[in-house]
């Protein structure tokens, strides 16, 4: 969490850097209240994506149904991204099996023993492996599953609309808008005018 809220403040910094120079600065009260903002932000998404996993559903779902994988070609790319393009972190060899994590498209992410490059996972192209069914691949979400996933949306979308009323008003910044992605993890983006 603590990167996660560097590299927001440092993204930040770089645009206000960009917009001091054609407007003047941004007072640092304003920046140091929207840090603290932005940081009670990201602790309302750690604690919607800790009572998500706690869910069985979510446990499920978290691979598509598919709890595992096992490579089938020779030499299969290991990549740092869910693409043909990214970096390749390693090669598998027929026969290997991985945890998955997450599916993206034709690609799965997939966990490492250990770390590679400073990563603990990393993407199989789909064409390139089988997906290994396990034993809760038909569950379905309970009505107790629903209800979590929902307050928590519903406290994240709270949350979000009262932070954007909260600087409607401010001469330097505004929150234009924000998108909650209700997937496994959940997460929230939210887009910034600089005045």
């Amino acid at each position: 969490m603590v990167n996660k809220l560097v590299m927001l403040w440092l993204l930040l910094l770089a645009c206000v850097g960009a917009n001091a120079q054609q407007q003047g600065a941004i007072p640092d009260e304003v920046l140091r209240g929207l840090a603290k903002d932005l940081a009670e932000m990201q602790r309302a998404v750690d604690d919607a994506r800790r009572q998500q996993t706690s869910s069985m559903y979510a446990q499920i779902m978290k691979g598509y149904g598919v709890p595992s994988i096992t490579v089938t070609t020779p030499s299969t790319p290991i990549r740092a991204g869910a693409s043909d393009a990214a970096r390749t972190l390693a090669t598998a060899k027929p026969g290997t099996k991985y945890q998955v994590i997450d599916k993206s498209d034709q690609w799965y992410a997939v966990t490492f023993d250990r770390p590679i490059e400073g990563l603990t996972a990393g993407w199989v192209k789909a064409s390139n492996a089988v997906p290994a069914a396990g034993p809760y691949a038909m569950h379905m979400p309970t009505p107790q599953d629903r209800a979590v996933a929902e307050a928590w949306y519903l406290q994240l979308v709270d949350q979000a609309s009262k932070l954007k009323k909260a600087w409607q008003d401010n001469p330097y910044i505004a929150v234009q808008g924000f998108d909650i992605n209700v997937g496994v993890p959940p997460s929230l983006s939210i887009s910034f005018q600089f005045k």
